[in-house]
C-alpha cells in the first residue's frame, strides 16, 4: 500500500482487514492520500464510502492558517434553509472504516473511502459552501475553505474515476442521528411527505424520480425495475439491509417513516454527488443515518458494518451493469 502522508493525521490508522476469501491474489495496489485534513483511499470497485462528520479533532491549521469556528451569525447566507449543527456524528468515521474493511473481506476488493479529519464545529461538509463554513470580513475563512474544497474535490475524483472505469456506481454517505426510533434512515433526497405517497402516485410524479439521488439507476438497471421498486421494493437497498439484520426505512415492509418519526432525507453530498436530474452522472448516492445505539456500541458497530457491506455488494450485483466483482 502506497501511503502519501501529506498532512499529519491525528487519528491512528485503522488496522488492515483480514485475508479475503478469494482464489486469485490481490493485484490492485491501494493508495492513501492524506491532505488538507482529508483522507482519501482509492478503490477498485464502483462503491464509494464517505464520512464527513465523524472526526473528534478540534482546531487545526492548513497552510499555516487556523480553522475558524462556525456560528449561525458568520454564515455567508444568513437565511440558509439548512439546519445548523455543530454536533459530530459519533463513531461514523470508525463505522465507515469498518464498512470499508468488511467489503474487502467479502470481495477481496476495495471501495473508495473519503473521510474528514476535522470537527463539524468548523466545517459542515454536507451543506452548500455558503451555509457550511465561516464568512468573515467579506471572505470565507481561508483554512476552512481549503478543507471544504479538498473534501468535495476528493468526492468528485472518486466519482469520476468510477464513471471512467466502471460506467456506473454508488456512493454511501455515512451519518448518525439521535432520533428516538433506532433505525437506519435511508435518504434518497425524497422528503418524508413524498414517501407517504402511494407507489402509483410516486410513479405518476416524474419529478420524484428526477429529484432522487438514484435517478440514473432508475433509468437503466439490469432487471428493468421501476423507480419505486428500487426505492422501496423487495430488491431495494432497504430490503437488502433489513435482510442483513438492520431495521431501516424505506423498504417494502415499511414504505415510509411513521408520522411520529423524524427522518433525514439526504443532504448536499447526496445531491451534488448523486445522479439527480439536476446534477446528472451515472454514480448514484444514498445517505445512511445510523442511530446512536448502533454507533456507540463496539460490537453493534462491527455487526452493522458487515450488514451494510453485505447489502451494498448484493445491491450492486443485482442492479448495476458491471463486471467489477467477477
Amino acid at each position: 500500500m502506497l501511503v502519501l502522508a501529506v498532512f499529519a493525521c491525528t487519528e491512528p490508522d485503522f488496522p488492515p482487514p483480514g485475508t479475503p476469501d478469494v482464489s486469485q491474489p490481490e493485484v490492485f495496489k491501494r493508495d492513501t492520500i492524506i491532505d488538507c485534513m482529508v483522507e482519501y483511499r482509492t478503490g477498485n470497485i464502483p462503491i464509494i464510502i464517505s464520512a464527513p462528520h465523524g472526526s473528534t479533532t478540534k482546531g487545526g491549521t492548513v497552510n499555516e492558517k487556523s480553522l475558524v469556528e462556525r456560528k449561525e451569525s458568520n454564515r455567508k447566507d444568513p437565511n440558509c434553509s439548512c439546519s445548523f449543527s455543530k454536533n459530530q456524528d459519533a463513531y461514523t468515521m470508525t463505522l465507515a472504516r469498518l464498512i470499508d474493511a468488511a467489503i474487502y473481506e467479502k470481495t477481496g476488493k476495495y471501495p473508495y473511502l473519503i473521510l474528514a479529519k476535522q470537527h463539524r464545529a468548523y466545517i459542515d461538509l454536507n451543506r452548500h459552501k455558503q451555509c457550511a463554513i465561516p464568512y468573515v470580513s467579506g471572505a470565507y475563512a481561508v483554512a476552512n475553505e481549503i478543507v471544504y474544497d479538498a473534501y468535495h474535490e476528493r468526492l468528485t475524483m472518486a466519482s469520476t474515476d468510477v464513471e471512467n472505469k466502471f460506467g456506473v456506481g454508488i456512493l454511501l454517505d455515512i451519518h448518525g442521528h439521535g432520533h428516538k426510533v433506532q433505525q437506519v434512515e435511508i435518504g434518497y433526497l425524497l422528503s418524508k411527505e413524498q414517501l407517504t405517497k402511494t407507489d402509483d402516485e410516486l410513479m405518476a410524479d416524474e419529478k420524484c424520480a428526477q429529484k432522487s439521488s438514484i435517478y440514473s439507476l432508475s433509468l437503466k438497471n439490469k432487471n428493468n425495475l421501476s423507480f419505486v421498486e428500487l426505492l422501496r421494493g423487495e430488491f431495494s437497498f432497504g430490503d437488502y439491509l433489513k435482510k442483513a439484520g438492520l431495521a431501516c426505512v424505506p423498504r417494502s415492509g415499511k414504505l415510509n417513516p411513521a408520522s411520529s418519526e423524524t427522518y433525514f432525507s439526504g443532504g448536499y453530498i447526496s445531491k451534488s454527488q448523486g445522479s439527480s436530474a439536476e446534477y446528472g452522472g451515472t454514480v448514484d448516492a444514498i445517505q445512511l443515518e445510523f442511530g446512536s445505539t448502533v454507533r456507540n456500541d463496539e460490537a453493534k458497530r462491527a455487526a452493522a458494518a458487515k450488514s451494510v457491506a453485505t447489502a451494498v455488494i448484493e445491491y450492486v450485483k443485482k442492479h448495476y451493469n458491471t463486471t467489477a466483482f467477477d
